[in-house]
Order: structure tokens, then sequence, then C-alpha cells
């Protein structure tokens, strides 16, 4: 499974009331073409749990807060 499909399929459990291009939610870095090895999921992205799930063969991490301290995210989507 490639990473744009995760994202692809995720944005499909929205139910329809999610304006992706205003959205937080959004994948913020990496090739969407890459091959997914493993997915970990997590509350914030800590070094910690970042190294975490490179060791344990996870090449896509899924949080809930934001990667950086403004709620809004304002940095640029990558994919």
């Amino acid at each position: 499974m490639k990473a744009h499909q995760i994202k692809d399929y995720l944005q499909t459990l929205d139910g329809g009331w999610v304006n992706w291009e205003k959205t937080v939610d959004v994948f913020k870095c990496g090739d969407p073409e890459v091959d997914v090895t493993g997915i970990a999921v997590g509350w914030m992205n800590y070094t910690w749990s970042l190294k975490r799930a490179v060791e344990l063969g996870c090449n896509v991490y899924v949080c809930h807060e934001p990667l950086y301290y403004n709620h809004l995210d304002t940095d640029e989507r990558i994919f």
C-alpha cells in the first residue's frame, strides 16, 4: 500500500463534513508514493515516539496534535 492510499482512505471517513482545503488534519511530509511498512499512532509527535515508530519499522505516523505549536499548523502541506 502507498502512503497516498492511506490518506485517500482516511479522507473517506469524514462523512462529507470536512473541508479538506481548510482543515489542520493533513499529511505534513514524505513521499506519497512510498510503500507503507507500518503505521504508528500517537497523541503528539514526541521525538521518543517517532524514534520508537522507526524502531518498530513504521514509516507512517498518525497523531492527534499538530506538528508545530500553533494549532492551526499553518505550515505548507506536502501532499
